[in-house]
């Protein structure tokens, strides 16, 4: 539901309980999660910021290279040389 106009940037709304401004400008919704001011995409999903990003994208290399270790020991398992 919308509730007005703030300025011409925000419109305040209120989705289940929990406020929300949206921009026009920016088209998406500027709100609060885990207590920090975030921004939230048009289908309300939490806008990823580039340090998670990072964290993300780290995890996803710390995890590969985990992987690569496993199939590493299996091949040596199996006699096979890493050369």
């Amino acid at each position: 539901m919308t509730c007005g106009v703030i300025n011409r940037l925000w419109r305040a709304t209120y989705i289940r309980n929990k406020s929300r401004l949206w921009s026009e400008q920016l088209e998406l919704f500027l709100g609060v999660s885990d207590a920090k001011l975030r921004f939230f995409t048009p289908n309300k999903q939490l806008v990823v910021t580039p340090e998670e990003r990072a964290m993300l994208a780290e995890q996803k290399v710390e995890t590969a290279q985990q992987r690569i270790e496993e199939l590493l020991a299996k091949l040596k398992d199996l006699g096979v040389d890493e050369q």
